[in-house]
């Protein structure tokens, strides 16, 4: 699995953002030839298929394709307050700023799905005693949900991959040692990758910008995880010139009312 991803990133970082736009039919194309494989190949390739249809299907599936009425402010506090208790004893601070009397048609599974892989993506690029930032509001004819943390942000070599799939910002070998939440857990690129695909599927927008923390310019480079262990800044405060934050862009037409 890990020489398959490995591979996949070698094959991103060689094509152009064009030929990566189509990521859905990507893995719609990839489950079904898992699915042809199974059906002639069994034995021993069997469990390495499985373990790949069911890392596909935790991306693309999202059960019951129908929308409901979701009242953004009440969504969002439901999705802070899951991560909230998810990430046990890490002491990130979450601030929230909702627009009040406000709806939209969705995807509840979906939008959870993308909403909650994007905070947890932020708080485990978060260190201890640092700040994150929920926001939603309607701008123009859209309503923005934003994801703002102050972490060690992306690198700028970096930055064109991250929403590309397969994609993560460290070494290999620094992953798969932490539990999901921890600073620098790590991971595949997962949540990045179904936000990404539910964008293309359900017809939003999502970007993001990012400032590298200037004291930590490589990946190499390692933040302690904690404010107050930092070599380089006297206090809370100046730890927050870093960070990234991500977008999610719902036009009105595809959602979007007024309830007040």
């Amino acid at each position: 699995m890990t020489r398959l991803q490995e591979e996949i990133d070698n094959i991103i970082r060689e094509r152009s953002v064009e030929d990566r736009t189509e990521i859905t039919k990507i893995i719609e194309n990839a489950l079904h030839f898992i699915e042809y494989q199974n059906g002639v190949r069994r034995g021993k390739y069997s469990k390495v298929l499985n373990l790949l249809s069911d890392y596909l299907d935790s991306i693309y599936k999202v059960g019951e394709e129908r929308t409901e009425k979701l009242f953004v402010e009440d969504f969002l506090q439901s999705i802070c307050d899951d991560t909230g208790r998810a990430m046990g004893q890490r002491e990130v601070e979450i601030v929230q700023d909702f627009v009040k009397g406000v709806a939209i048609t969705a995807n509840r599974s979906a939008l959870e799905k993308v909403c909650g892989g994007i905070l947890k993506n932020a708080v485990e690029n978060t260190p201890d005693q640092g700040r994150i930032e929920v926001t939603a509001k309607i701008e123009g004819d859209q309503m923005v949900i934003s994801f703002r943390d102050f972490g060690t942000g992306i690198t700028a070599e970096n930055q064109r991959l991250v929403l590309t799939g397969f994609f993560h910002t460290q070494d290999t070998d620094h992953y798969s040692t932490k539990a999901p939440y921890d600073f620098n857990a790590g991971g595949s690129g997962a949540d990045l990758l179904r936000a990404k695909v539910f964008s293309e599927r359900y017809g939003f927008g999502i970007d993001f910008e990012s400032t590298r923390c200037s004291y930590l310019p490589e990946d190499i480079d390692e933040c302690p995880g904690r404010i107050s262990l930092c070599k380089f800044i006297g206090n809370r405060s100046d730890c927050f010139a870093s960070g990234t934050i991500f977008s999610l862009r719902i036009p009105l037409n595809k959602g979007v009312e007024a309830v007040y």
